[in-house]
C-alpha cells in the first residue's frame, strides 16, 4: 500500500531527480595535490599582488585531513585578495541567466567549509575581514569573520550600513577547526540567512547597490587583514521544502523536519526564523511532489498537483518506516524503498 500510493503521487518527479544543484564550486580535496581555484569552475583572482602570492595550497591543513587553499592578506598594506565569479558563467550580462532565474525562484545557498587561521590586525576590528558575499539583483549579502580573544566572530551586514556581530566559538578555539558557514536565500520569506555549522544565526536584507553584477566572492572582503584556509566553496540552487537536499520534496523531508522539530537545524528551517516549527511543515506540504529534474535545464523544477491529506500521511509514514525499519544486518540498499 505504501509503495503504490507514493509512486502514484510522485510519478512526475520520479524520472530523474537530482540533488540540490551545485552551479559553482571550489574543492581542495584530500589527495596529494590541491587544485588552483582558477582551474576549478573558473574562479577569478582579485586584488592579488606579486603574482598572487597571497594564495597558496595546503596539504592536510593542521592535521585535519583537509586540503585547503589559503588566502593570506598578511602584508603591510591592505590588498583584499579574493576570488570571484559570475552567478551565470556565460551570460550576456554577468550573472543574468538561467542560474540566476532558478536561484531566485527556488532558493540558493553559498557556503564555505573553512578554517580561520590568523587575524593580522585589529585596526578595523568592528568590521571583520575574511568571509563570503553574494550580489543578486542589486543587493549584496556579506558575512565577515575575525578573531576576538582568539574566538571566531562573525559580522553580518544586515541592511544598509547596519551590522550585527556574533561570537561563534568559546574558550579561545577560533582557529582550531573547520566550520561550515553559509548565506542562504529563501523565496518563501524573501530573506537571506547566515548559517554556521548547521544553525541559523542571523537574517539580512542586504546592501543596495544599483547596477552591481550578480557575483559570488570569497576571501578578504573587509577593511582589515587576516588569513583563512578554504577547503570547499559551493553555490547551490535549492528547492523549498527539500529539507534533506536530495533534489525532491517527499516523505524523507518530513522525517528530517520531524526529527529536528523545535531545534535550530538550518536545513529544515524553511522560513529561516531560527526554529524548526509548524510553519516549516507548511512549506513542505505546499511543495510536496516538486523536484529538480535532470535534463530540464539549470534549476529545472517539476511539480505535481497538491496532495491530499491521506497522501501526505502515507508519504510521512513511508519516511518513518524507512527511518526506523533499518537494521545493521539488512542495510537500506538491500530492501525495497518506501517510495
Amino acid at each position: 500500500m505504501c509503495r503504490t500510493a507514493a509512486i502514484g503521487l510522485a510519478l512526475a518527479a520520479w524520472s530523474a531527480p537530482a540533488a540540490a544543484q551545485v552551479t559553482a564550486l571550489y574543492d581542495a580535496g584530500t589527495g596529494p595535490a590541491v587544485l588552483h581555484p582558477s582551474n576549478h569552475w573558473g574562479w577569478v583572482p582579485q586584488n592579488f599582488v606579486a603574482n598572487e602570492t597571497a594564495g597558496a595550497p595546503l596539504i592536510n591543513d593542521a592535521g585535519t585531513g583537509n586540503n585547503a587553499w589559503r588566502i593570506d592578506d598578511g602584508g603591510a598594506v591592505l590588498n583584499q585578495p579574493l576570488y570571484s565569479t559570475c552567478v551565470d558563467f556565460e551570460p550576456t550580462v554577468c550573472g543574468v541567466g538561467p542560474v540566476r532565474g532558478a536561484a531566485v525562484q527556488n532558493g540558493w545557498r553559498f557556503s564555505a567549509i573553512a578554517r580561520y587561521d590568523a587575524d593580522h590586525s585589529t585596526a578595523n576590528n568592528g568590521q571583520g575581514n575574511m568571509g563570503l558575499s553574494v550580489w543578486m539583483d542589486n543587493r549584496g549579502y556579506y558575512v565577515l569573520l575575525d578573531l576576538v580573544n582568539n574566538d571566531l566572530r562573525a559580522t553580518v551586514y544586515r541592511g544598509q550600513l547596519q551590522t550585527r556581530q556574533w561570537t561563534l566559538t568559546t574558550g579561545g578555539s577560533g582557529t582550531a577547526a573547520y566550520h561550515d558557514l553559509a548565506l542562504r536565500f529563501s523565496p518563501v520569506s524573501q530573506s537571506v540567512f547566515f548559517e554556521f555549522d548547521g544553525r541559523v544565526i542571523d537574517t539580512t536584507v542586504g546592501q543596495v547597490g544599483t547596477g552591481h553584477p550578480n557575483t559570488l566572492e570569497w576571501g578578504n572582503l573587509g577593511r582589515d587583514r587576516g588569513r583563512m584556509n578554504f577547503h570547499e566553496v559551493a553555490f547551490q540552487v535549492l528547492l523549498p521544502g527539500d529539507y534533506n537536499r536530495d533534489g525532491r520534496v517527499d516523505g524523507g523531508d518530513y522525517v528530517t523536519w520531524r526529527n529536528h522539530l523545535g531545534t535550530a537545524f538550518a536545513a529544515a528551517d524553511g522560513n529561516g526564523n531560527g526554529t524548526v516549527n509548524a510553519a516549516d511543515y507548511g512549506i513542505w506540504k505546499n511543495q510536496y511532489g516538486a523536484a529538480i529534474v535532470q535534463g530540464s535545464g539549470v534549476g529545472g523544477v517539476t511539480t505535481v498537483p497538491e496532495p491530499t491529506l491521506a497522501a501526505l500521511w502515507t508519504a510521512a509514514m513511508c519516511g518513518v518506516f524507512t527511518a526506523i525499519g533499518r537494521h545493521p544486518a539488512a542495510p537500506f540498499g538491500n530492501r525495497p524503498p518506501c517510495t
